[in-house]
Formats: C-alpha cells, structure tokens, sequence
C-alpha cells in the first residue's frame, strides 16, 4: 500500500505493484485495518518519524527438521539465559513418519558490533555461523547439536521490536498484530497475541454499529495489556526466572528452589500471565470474545 485517506465515511487506500513501484489501483471501504506486519505501511503513514524497528544486540536461528520425540513428545524445552539460549518444541508429525516429530528449533545469542539487517523470515545462512557456540549443548533429554547437524535449512533474523505508541486507531483506521506492538517473541506472545488482536476486534464491530466507535474501543481495551507485554519482553518476559538462575547461581545448582524460591517463581509467571491475559481462573471463567454462531456444533463434528 502507498498511502490511505479518510474522506467521510469512508477510506481510500492506493496500493502499488511491487515489480515497479507503481501506483496500480485503488479502493474503499468503511475501515482499514493494517495487518501488514512490523514494517506496516499503514503504521508508517499513522507515524512516519518512527523509523526503523529497535535491534535487541540478539540475533535468531531459526528451523525445523524430523527428531525423535524429547520428553514424551509434546513438551516445550527453553534452556541457557539472557545471553544465549536455546528453544525446541514439536509441532506436528515428521513427513514420512518412522515415529518421527517436526520439531521446532531456535538458537538466539547476543552478538558484539553486528549491524542488524532488516528483518526477513526467507534469509537463510550456513549452521557454521553459530555452530560452534552451542557444540556443547547436549542434555540428558535432546541433543541439540545434533538437531542443528541434521537441519537442511536455517533462517536468520534480528531481534526486534518497536516502542509502544499512544494510539492504534485513528477515526476508520486501526492496527492489529506487528503492526501495532511488534513484540519480542518471548513466551510465545507474538503471533498468538495477534489472534486475540483480530477477536477482539470483530467483536467490537459485530456490538457497535458506528465502526468509528468500535474501533476506539478496541484501541482503549486492546492497546495498554499489550503495550505492558512488550515492555515486559524486552525484560524476558515469563522467562526471567532463567536469567535470575544464571545470575544466582553461574555454576549450576542441584535444586532450583535453592536458588529462586518457589514463592517467586509462581509470582513471575503469575505476573506474565495476568496481564497477557492468560492467568487459567480467568480465562476460563470470561465470555468468548465472539458470539456462538449456530453451525459451531456442525463445525465441531467435522
């Protein structure tokens, strides 16, 4: 998209062709939601001294590959610290199956005087670029090493976020997902964070007939939770409690009530989880965000 105006009760948005940079069409609606990621051209005209995303001084190594099952086969493991850490999970049967998991890996490190590129999800590098920091790595349950050598293709890319803003919308206009608060995907925030973003967005147009209306009340209820999750990421998030082990005890520990009381662990995640929206009593005991339509059942069954 080139630019967007809001002209009455509607919006006009122009939208360009990528092979040349030209203007190919435009069109209208009633409201336009900018769901076009951390570079959102919709989020740069709404500011457009904001410059480019905040590099966090980490960069990601990110795959996928068959392995066998770790921990019983539906278990998430984050290891390491601040500095250095490692993340593996399942998240579906491996092609070809022989038992085999698709397993999820990353690899994030903090890097000295790396100018960071622009965030890609297609760069691909050679395993050799972090290899040798995490050789190490094997434990009981997964061998990582191991993972990363059997891994065909790896992705690279910088860890980034941008600084919350006072507002996403602007009479028919709002943002939802990275556009609005392009989080640090620490504790699984990022994407899962987006999906409550457009729930709860349908629902404020679905209850107020001035769309105007409904998406400033979106931004009231949406916005102050998810500016306090990115500030809250940037601090490892959920995850701090990793951080505090190394810090408290650099060369390892038997029992980690030891190091963290258990008291203060149950209130680090407790913290996380309430203003993520994710504390168990609450969750369960709140109305869906959307209506029960009445092929949900049939849906259901199938």
């Amino acid at each position: 998209m080139r630019k967007f105006e809001q002209r009455g009760d509607k919006v006009i948005a122009w939208f360009i062709d990528r092979r040349n940079g030209e203007t190919v069409t435009s069109d209208e609606a009633d409201i336009l939601v900018g769901a076009d990621g951390i570079h959102s051209a919709v989020r740069r005209q709404l500011y457009p001294e904001e410059g480019e995303p905040n590099f966090a001084g980490q960069m990601l190594w990110r795959a996928a590959v068959a392995a066998a099952p770790f921990l019983g086969g539906a278990t998430m493991a984050v290891a390491g610290h601040y500095h250095q850490r490692v993340i593996a999970y399942p998240i579906g049967a491996a092609p070809g199956g022989g038992g085999k998991l698709l397993t999820n890996w990353i690899a994030q490190m903090t890097v000295a005087n790396e100018a960071p590129p622009r965030e890609d999800w297609n760069r691909k590098v050679a395993k050799e670029r972090f290899f040798d920091a995490y050789r190490d790595w094997k434990f009981p349950f997964l061998d990582f090493p191991q993972l990363v050598a059997d891994t065909d293709e790896i992705f690279e890319f910088p860890l980034v976020d941008r600084h919350p803003v006072e507002r996403w919308s602007f009479g028919r206009v709002t943002l939802i997902g990275d556009a609005a608060h392009p989080t640090q995907p620490t504790g699984s925030q990022a994407g899962s964070q987006a999906i409550v973003d457009a729930r709860m967005l349908t629902a404020e147009l679905l209850a107020n007939a001035d769309p105007v209306a409904a998406l400033a009340n979106y931004d009231r209820v949406r916005r102050p939770p998810m500016n306090d999750i990115t500030l809250r990421n940037r601090n490892f998030g959920p995850e701090a409690a990793m951080q505090l082990a190394e810090e408290r005890a650099p060369g390892g520990f038997n029992r980690i009530e030891d190091v963290i009381p258990r008291a203060e662990l149950e209130e680090i995640s407790r913290s996380f989880q309430k203003v993520a929206g994710l504390d168990p009593a609450t969750l369960n005991a709140r109305p869906s965000f959307l209506p029960k339509r009445e092929n949900d059942a049939a849906d259901t069954q199938h």
